[in-house]
């Protein structure tokens, strides 16, 4: 039989685990750790670039004879595909914040921050913005927290736009962390 005593003591170090809290690892001290990138998507800035290095990629469509491969918060390759077993890279497609495109009747639609997009890509090598939908997506869906990253960074304030990355830098008493 269990004595009161060793009852009592079991209890006690339960009850004061559970007051235990996770401290701040950067609480009021300056500390290594990341920090949001933010741009302001503007639609002047949808146009025809030279190609880009393929890095982070999202969805892809095959569209008449290309292939338009999404890279996140940046834009979309532009491949032609008429052969494809050489397919060749002509265009980038800048669109800052992009995650998600689709494509109907030469119309390039994309989620543009918190608003949709539609591109006229009857040209492939000149696209035009031909409409925006705005406020179409809630703005607390877009890239809000760092992925894949243990530590301490600085909370993101999704009112100063779309985070394109996460940069390292020396933080005071930054409020959120990941162990």
């Amino acid at each position: 039989m269990i004595s009161k005593q060793l009852l009592f003591l079991l209890f006690s170090i339960l009850l004061f685990q559970s007051c235990i809290v996770e401290r701040n690892p950067g609480a009021d001290r300056t500390i290594t750790g990341i920090r949001p990138v933010y741009i302001i998507p503007n639609v002047d800035s949808i146009k025809n670039k030279t190609p880009q290095e393929f890095l982070d990629l999202g969805n892809i469509v095959n569209y008449k004879s290309y292939l338009y491969i999404v890279e996140n918060y940046n834009g979309v390759h532009l491949i032609n595909n008429q052969d494809p077993a050489d397919p060749v890279i002509i265009s980038f497609i800048s669109i800052p914040g992009v995650t998600q495109i689709t494509i109907d009747d030469d119309i390039l639609f994309a989620n543009f921050w918190k608003d949709l997009i539609l591109i006229d890509i009857s040209n492939p090598f000149d696209v035009n913005v031909t409409n925006t939908v705005a406020d179409f997506y809630p703005i607390a869906s877009v890239n809000a927290s760092p992925q894949d990253y243990f530590g301490s960074f600085e909370c993101p304030d999704l009112s100063k736009g779309v985070i394109v990355e996460w940069e390292e830098a020396e933080l005071f008493d930054p409020q959120c962390w990941r162990n």
